[in-house]
C-alpha cells in the first residue's frame, strides 16, 4: 500500500511535521534545521518546505518546493544551469522574474464558505496578520477569489511586502501583496499557469517584473549576469521543464552578510565580535549613520519591536561603496 504524504513525512528523520496552530487536523511539514546546515537534500526534504496535510495525508496547502541558487549545489552549477536549456530542448523558453524581497504569504480556500487561510511557511503564525491586513477586503472580490482556489485546488503564494512591520534589504514605495504564482495542491510541486492571469485580475494583484525570455545558453548567461549586477533581490528562472533557480545580487548578499553584525551592535549595545571585510564595512555603516545624524533602527508596528532598517543600511553601503554623499 502507499503511504500517505504525511506517512512518508513523519518516516524521514530530516524533516519535522507539527500541527499548525488553531487549526484541527492539519500538519505543516518543513526540513529540519540539521538538514539545512548539512544539505541534507532529498525528495522528501525538497518537497516539504511549507506542504501542508489533513490526518488523512492529503495536501491541503502548500508553497514553493525548496529551490536552489546558481552555484548552491553540485546541480545548479553556472556551467549546468546556462547549459540546461541545450541539454533539455524543453526546457526552453525561460521565464525570468524579478525576485521580489518580502516574506512568503500563502493564501489557501478553507473547506468554510468564505473563510480563507494566510499562512507563513510554517502555517499560522504572528505573520499571518501580516499577510491579511494586505489582501483585498471587497465582499465580492473575495469570494470569487474563494471560489476560485477552491475550485482549482490551489494556494496564492505571495510575496509579502511590509513596510511599517517586516522591511527586508529591498525599499518599496508601498506595502503590498504580489502574486508569485498559484501552486496545485498536491504532493509533487506544480504551478498552476493556466489560472494566475484570471486570479491576478479578480484580486487586482501586481506581479512580479518578468526581466527576460530566454532562448539560448548565451542569453541565460546574461540573465544571471545581470541579475548578479543589480541592486534588487535577484530573480529566479523558471524553466520550461519545471527547473527552478534563483540568482542573488552582490549587492543584496552583502548587505544581508551586515545584518547580525549591525543587530549586534546597534540593537544590543555590544561590541563587534568579528573582524574582516564584513566587519569592517557595518562598522562604517555605523559611523556613517552617526554622522549624517540617520536612524539604522525601525519599529515594527505589528510586533511593538525595533529592528534594524536594512533598506538604510543598504543605501549607506551604496553611498560608501561610490565614495560620494547620498542624494
Amino acid at each position: 500500500m502507499r503511504k500517505s504524504s504525511m506517512e512518508m513525512m513523519q518516516a524521514d528523520p530530516d524533516v519535522r511535521v507539527v500541527p499548525v496552530n488553531n487549526e484541527t487536523g492539519f500538519f505543516a511539514c518543513n526540513f529540519t534545521p540539521q538538514a539545512f546546515r548539512e544539505g541534507h537534500w532529498n525528495t522528501h526534504t525538497i518537497n516539504a518546505r511549507g506542504l501542508f496535510v489533513n490526518t488523512d495525508g492529503h495536501v491541503v496547502q502548500r508553497g514553493f518546493e525548496k529551490f536552489f541558487a546558481v552555484d548552491e549545489t553540485p546541480a545548479t552549477q553556472y556551467d549546468k544551469v546556462i547549459t540546461h536549456g541545450d541539454v533539455n530542448p524543453q526546457a526552453y523558453p525561460v521565464r525570468v522574474e524579478r525576485k521580489e524581497n518580502g516574506f512568503l504569504g500563502l493564501i489557501g480556500a478553507a473547506q468554510e464558505h468564505g473563510r480563507f487561510r494566510f499562512w507563513s511557511k510554517s502555517g499560522q503564525t504572528d505573520y499571518s496578520a501580516l499577510i491579511e491586513r494586505l489582501f483585498p477586503k471587497d465582499s465580492d472580490v473575495r469570494e470569487r477569489l474563494w471560489l476560485r482556489l477552491r475550485a482549482w485546488n490551489d494556494t496564492a503564494a505571495c510575496e509579502v511586502i511590509d513596510m511599517e512591520s517586516d522591511r527586508h534589504i529591498v525599499g518599496y514605495d508601498n506595502s503590498g501583496l504580489r502574486l508569485l504564482h498559484l501552486i496545485r495542491n498536491r504532493q509533487d510541486f506544480a504551478i498552476d499557469y493556466a489560472h494566475e492571469e484570471e486570479f491576478t485580475e479578480i484580486g487586482g494583484f501586481q506581479r512580479p517584473e518578468v526581466v527576460a525570455i530566454c532562448n539560448s545558453a548565451a542569453e541565460v548567461a546574461k540573465a544571471i549576469d545581470d541579475a548578479r549586477q543589480t541592486t534588487r533581490e535577484g530573480v529566479v528562472l523558471y524553466f520550461s521543464d519545471g527547473c527552478m533557480v534563483k540568482v542573488k545580487s552582490d549587492h543584496y548578499k552583502l548587505v544581508k552578510s551586515m545584518r547580525p553584525l549591525l543587530q549586534r551592535v546597534v540593537l544590543r549595545g555590544r561590541s563587534f565580535n568579528k573582524a574582516g571585510e564584513i566587519a569592517d564595512l557595518a562598522r562604517q555603516v555605523i559611523d556613517y549613520a552617526k554622522l549624517h545624524d540617520i536612524d539604522l533602527t525601525y519599529q515594527r508596528q505589528a510586533f511593538g519591536e525595533r529592528d534594524i532598517d536594512m533598506i538604510a543600511a543598504g543605501a549607506i553601503l551604496s553611498a560608501i561603496l561610490r565614495d560620494k554623499p547620498m542624494l
